[in-house]
């Protein structure tokens, strides 16, 4: 995750270090990995609800509206949450959500295909 933090243990609160070197190391990670792979898709798998992991999902989402990439797409999916009790046939939901970008990517998918 491209952000300056701190966090003592894993329950403790989260700290956000400097402001300006976070979006100055956002931006020129996101840069860097669009000019390398052309269109990237950012998946944050943090909560959005839970503290710690929100303070880090909403700095997220303000550096991603600040700098408004055209070449890189974001998507969220609480891992956690949605694969709680080991429910991991929820998976499907998060492919649903990126299929659309790497269509557009590579121009075509697989589904249900062995090897």
């Amino acid at each position: 995750m491209p952000l300056f933090w701190t966090q003592k243990s894993k329950s403790a609160k989260v700290s956000l270090k400097d402001s300006l070197l976070t979006e100055q190391a956002f931006d020129s990670h996101i840069t860097s990995l669009v000019q390398q792979y052309g269109l990237v898709v950012f998946l944050n798998l943090l909560s959005k609800e839970k503290p710690p992991e929100q303070v880090l999902s909403t700095r997220l989402d303000d550096l991603f509206s600040k700098f408004a990439y055209q070449r890189c797409k974001k998507c969220h999916y609480d891992f956690h949450y949605q694969t709680q009790g080991d429910n991991f046939a929820n998976l499907d939901t998060l492919i649903e959500k990126v299929k659309h970008n790497l269509l557009n990517t590579f121009g075509f998918w697989i589904e249900n295909q062995t090897l």
